[in-house]
């Protein structure tokens, strides 16, 4: 199970919280919602009622929890067994302290990692002028406002706080008055420049600036440097648009050097194609040539060999018919003389018989 920490004051929670941890519970299997509770400031809120207004908007939201936590975050992930920090981004100013509280973060804990995402809303959720008729918000958040501000105790202790605090500003603003009416005028002024103790001055601002939530300290910080936001925040975009469109074309540069390139190969392979079979066809043709041509010298070849054997057993079969008549010859010639000089010699009368069956000399 992926569980995250949704960490931050919620002092009160804003219509931006909210759509973070609607957005937050989708992808997470477990989100919980941790409420600092930071004893250095004045917040307008308990945590206990800062709890109780939370666990109105999460009622809906079933893998959704709500803690409070002080100390370190990194000890509060490591008690939920969390990995994974939500943050949310209001503007582009946000980004840079966030990233440096990520990286403290991960450097105290390697295995913590932070995610971001950006506000879909900044407006307070108790927004007066939204009870008194002024604006019209989405269905959605008209029934989580209307959860939290209907007759619940979340809109007695808000009004609650409002004029409290309301009702400490204008106390001290009346001090203010009542002393610069006390102090005395500088002579020949008209009573329009008076004498004033400035450290009594500097204590009632000083008080005066500690009644202002600080939640509200950052709003108008942010809306007093509203034209430098969005002055730095036009440059990036024109900054990241240029580097954009410098990267497509890069691209598109580089598809149709690789289209081109892959034109050029494909006809190198097709020339060298067409050319290995020319190749191989005037290779066969040589080869088929060269194989008549021997077939050709063979058959001559042979029909001379034939013609000249044949001669030469004509010519031995008439020297060897030659040569027997010869022998022939002489043999009756010495047999002849042998009958004429020994004519009682009783082999030579064998001899004289004839042979039988008319045998001849071989």
């Amino acid at each position: 199970m992926k569980t995250a920490i949704y960490p931050g004051s919620f002092d009160p929670t804003t219509f931006g919280h909210i759509d973070i941890i609607e957005r937050a519970s989708k992808i997470f299997d477990r989100l919980i919602v941790g409420i600092l509770n930071n004893q250095s400031k004045k917040p307008l809120f308990t945590v206990e009622e800062r709890v109780d207004m939370l666990q109105i908007v999460i009622k809906d939201l079933p893998n959704v929890e709500i803690a409070s936590f002080s100390g370190l975050l990194v000890d509060f992930a490591k008690a939920c067994d969390s990995h994974v920090i939500v943050r949310g981004l209001r503007a582009i100013t946000d980004f840079e302290y966030e990233l440096q509280m990520s990286q403290t973060n991960h450097i105290l804990d390697a295995e913590l990692d932070t995610v971001f995402f950006d506000h879909g809303f900044k407006i307070l959720i108790f927004k007066l002028h939204h009870r008194s008729g002024g604006g019209q918000l989405p269905r959605r958040h008209q029934c989580i406002c209307s959860g939290i501000c209907g007759t619940g105790n979340a809109e007695k202790i808000f009004i609650r706080r409002i004029i409290s605090i309301m009702s400490k500003i204008e106390e001290l603003i009346s001090e203010i008055e009542d002393y610069i009416d006390s102090c005395k005028a500088q002579p020949f002024s008209n009573n329009k420049k008076i004498i004033v103790d400035k450290d009594i001055i500097d204590d009632l601002l000083v008080d005066l600036r500690l009644r202002v939530p600080d939640e509200i300290k950052k709003y108008q910080k942010i809306i007093s440097s509203r034209d430098s936001i969005l002055s730095d925040a036009k440059a990036k975009a024109d900054s990241l648009l240029n580097a954009a469109n410098k990267q497509t074309d890069e691209l598109i540069n580089e598809h149709e050097i690789m289209r081109r390139a892959l034109e050029q190969s494909n006809q190198l392979i097709e020339q060298a194609n067409a050319q290995a079979q020319a190749i191989v066809d005037n290779a066969t043709t040589d080869a088929n040539g060269i194989r008549e041509a021997s077939v050709r010298y063979t058959d001559e070849m042979l029909k001379s060999l034939q013609t000249i054997i044949s001669h030469s057993m004509e010519n031995t079969q008439n020297k060897f018919a030659s040569f027997m008549t010869s022998m022939q010859g002489t043999y009756d010639i010495v047999m002849a003389n042998r009958r004429e000089l020994r004519p009682d010699d009783p082999q030579i009368a064998q001899l004289n018989e004839p042979p039988q069956g008319g045998e001849t000399l071989q």
